[in-house]
């Protein structure tokens, strides 16, 4: 990406300040690891968008958080990502995976041992490239997927919890309401009214 530019134009408000970015600002002298990976995550963006998979939005969003928060910490020089260490790939395929499985509740321990890892490495060597927990990411990837079908259809809530891979209505409704602040039906109502 080497004396290019990304803009970006999106209908969802992206609140840059949380990332530790400015608007109109020209970010210049990146360092190459961060630029490899950075490249990567912009790739893996568009080839999500051109696959157009069942959760290809989700996971492209995903990627966008990665991609906004990895720049962020480069550019304020606070850099907590990996980017050198050898499984960062492996990690990158295993991530895609977990979120395109995120419905049927993954095994992060078989996932962990099928890379040859430990569960406890596994999971902190995720966090040390990712900023985030296996578990989190996809706890993260249900409730974006559960607001969209909020928005966009007029399942149930049982239906969605079990669209969005619970087994429990109630520890659905439990962890949408401590990640969105509100509950399902709350959150259905706040859209319809922004609607009207």
């Amino acid at each position: 990406m080497e004396n290019d530019f990304i803009q970006f134009s999106s209908d969802a408000e992206i609140d840059f300040n949380t990332y530790g970015l400015e608007t109109d600002k020209l970010y210049r002298d990146i360092p190459q690891n961060y630029m490899n990976s950075l490249s990567r995550l912009v790739s893996n963006i568009v080839q999500e968008q051109r696959e157009n998979l069942y959760n290809s939005n989700i996971i492209a969003d995903l990627y966008l958080d990665v991609f906004l928060n990895m720049l962020g910490q480069c550019v304020n020089a606070t850099p907590n990502y990996n980017l050198e260490h050898p499984l960062s790939q492996t990690l990158y395929k295993v991530r895609n995976h977990l979120l395109r499985n995120f419905q049927n509740n993954p095994d992060i321990k078989k996932e962990a041992q099928n890379i040859g890892l430990s569960q406890y490495y596994f999971r902190r060597l995720y966090k040390e490239i990712f900023g985030s927990t296996p578990q989190q990411d996809i706890i993260d990837t249900r409730i974006n997927y559960a607001c969209w079908l909020l928005r966009n259809t007029d399942d149930t809530i049982a239906t969605i919890s079990n669209e969005c891979g619970y087994h429990s209505v109630e520890h659905f409704m439990r962890q949408f309401k401590q990640n969105t602040g509100l509950t399902p039906s709350e959150y259905r109502n706040k859209v319809h009214l922004q609607d009207v």
